[in-house]
C-alpha cells in the first residue's frame, strides 16, 4: 500500500454470493455481499515528526471485486444481510465472507450463505446457499494502477428450492468462475475506479455460462467513510440482468482505537431495463466487518 497518496482503496471480498429466485420461472442471482474498502487517515503525530497514514480495510458494499488484498496474515470477516425484492416475490440471505492474506499480492476466501426465498400464496423457504471458494493474485502494482486475477470454484451444494408451480428448481450445478480484476487510484486523488471481466464456465450445464461486466466509483467523504457506485450486469444465452447500486461504508473503530478493525456496509441497488420475470428488482444490503490487516 502506498499510505501517502491513497485516500482509500475499493477492494473486494471475493465471491458471488448465489442465490435463487423464483417467479414465472426460476432465475439465479447474487446479492452484493462483496465489496471491501481501504480508506488511508492520519494519525496523530508530535510536532516535528512526519505525519504518515494507517491504511484500514473495511466492508463490502458492491460486486465490483477490487484487486486489494490485506497482507501477510491478514484476515477479514463479514456478516450481512440482504434482500432482493419484486412485486410477489422477495428472496433474502444472511451471507458470511471470510479471506486470508498470504504475502503481499495474494489472498485466500471462502462464503456460504442461508437463503429465504418468499412466493406470494407459497410458504416461505430456507436453505444453503452455494459454497464458493477462490485465491486471488495481484499481479501488477504500479503508480495507482492495479491488475489482478481472481479464480473461484463453486461447489453443487445449494439447497435446492421450489419453484411456483411448487416443482423443484433446477441445482445450479458446478462452476469455475476466473476474472479479470482492474483499478486505478490516481495520486493526490480521493476517487478510485475499478472494474471486473468475468466468465462463469458451468461443468453441469453449459446453457448456465455466464459473462460478468461492472465499473465502479469510490469517493472519500473523510477519514473515516466511502460512498460508492457501481453498475454491473450478469449474462447468460437465455437472459442478462443489470443493476445500478450505491454503498456506503464508515469505520466504527479505527487501528488507532482497537486492534481489529470493525465497520458498518450498507447499499442499495435497482435493476435496469427488463429482467427475465418481467418485474423491476431492488436489493438492500446491511452488515458488520471485523478486520486484522497488516499492510
Amino acid at each position: 500500500m502506498h499510505r501517502s497518496v491513497k485516500k482509500f482503496l475499493l477492494i473486494l471480498i471475493f465471491t458471488q454470493v448465489n442465490h435463487s429466485f423464483a417467479a414465472a420461472q426460476s432465475e439465479t442471482h447474487h446479492l452484493p455481499i462483496k465489496m471491501t474498502i481501504y480508506i488511508d487517515h492520519p494519525q496523530t503525530t508530535m510536532p516535528g515528526e512526519d505525519s504518515q497514514a494507517d491504511s484500514t480495510p473495511g466492508p463490502p458494499s458492491l460486486d465490483n471485486d477490487d484487486v486489494g488484498t490485506p497482507g501477510p496474515k491478514g484476515w477479514q470477516m463479514d456478516l450481512g444481510t440482504g434482500c432482493d425484492k419484486a412485486r410477489g416475490n422477495k428472496a433474502c440471505e444472511i451471507g458470511f465472507d471470510a479471506v486470508y492474506g498470504i504475502g503481499e499480492r495474494i489472498q485466500v476466501g471462502i462464503s456460504k450463505s442461508i437463503d429465504s426465498n418468499e412466493l406470494a400464496g407459497l410458504p416461505t423457504e430456507t436453505g444453503f446457499g452455494a459454497t464458493e471458494i477462490g485465491a486471488k493474485w495481484r499481479f501488477l502494482d504500479k503508480n495507482g494502477f492495479q491488475i489482478g486475477v481472481y479464480p473461484a470454484f463453486r461447489f453443487d451444494d445449494a439447497t435446492r428450492q421450489k419453484n411456483s408451480d411448487g416443482t423443484l428448481a433446477e441445482s445450479d450445478g458446478r462452476s469455475i468462475y476466473l476474472p479479470l480484476l482492474a483499478s486505478w487510484h490516481p495520486a493526490g486523488s480521493q476517487f478510485t475506479v475499478g472494474s471486473n471481466l468475468g466468465y462463469r464456465t458451468n461443468l453441469d450445464d453449459a446453457t448456465k455460462n455466464s459473462v460478468f461486466t461492472s465499473v465502479a466509483l469510490g469517493r472519500s467523504l473523510g477519514p473515516v467513510s466511502v460512498a460508492m457506485m457501481e453498475i454491473e450486469s450478469e449474462a447468460t444465452s437465455q437472459s442478462r440482468r443489470t443493476d445500478v447500486r450505491v454503498g456506503y461504508v464508515r469505520i466504527l473503530f479505527p487501528h488507532q482505537m482497537s486492534k481489529f478493525q470493525k465497520s458498518l456496509f450498507t447499499s442499495l441497488g435497482k435493476s435496469l431495463g427488463r429482467t427475465d420475470d418481467g418485474k423491476s428488482h431492488w436489493t438492500f444490503l446491511i452488515g458488520l466487518s471485523v478486520a486484522n490487516q497488516t499492510n
